[in-house]
C-alpha cells in the first residue's frame, strides 16, 4: 500500500501531481521490464520502489524539448472565407445562406 505522505512529498519535489504521475508510470515500466532499483527496495510493488527513487532524488522526470509549447497543426485543413466576419469555422458558407 502505497503511503500518502511520501506521495504528497514527491508530488512536491516533482512540481505536480500530473508530473508525478507521468514519472512513477515511465519508471514502473522500466522495472517491470527488467532494470535494477537504484535504491534499496522495501517492498515488492514497482510504484513504491519509483517513487522511494524519486525521493531519494535518483530518478527525475526530464522534459522534452519543446514541452510547455502549444501544439497546433500548420495546416487543420480549414478554409478562411474572405467575406465572413470573425474566425474561421471550417465551414462553407450554402448557398441559401449568402445574401
Amino acid at each position: 500500500m502505497v503511503d500518502y505522505v511520501k506521495l504528497f512529498r514527491a508530488e512536491e519535489k516533482i512540481g505536480g501531481r500530473f508530473e508525478l504521475a507521468a514519472l512513477l508510470q515511465k519508471r514502473a515500466v522500466q522495472l517491470m521490464r527488467g532494470d535494477h532499483p537504484l535504491v534499496e527496495a522495501k517492498g515488492t510493488n514497482w510504484i513504491e520502489i519509483a517513487l522511494d527513487e524519486i525521493l531519494a532524488d535518483k530518478v527525475r522526470l526530464i522534459p522534452f524539448e519543446g514541452a510547455g509549447q502549444p501544439v497546433v497543426p500548420e495546416d487543420d485543413g480549414r478554409q478562411e472565407d474572405p467575406d465572413e466576419d470573425g474566425p474561421p469555422s471550417g465551414r462553407k458558407k450554402s448557398a441559401a445562406s449568402k445574401n
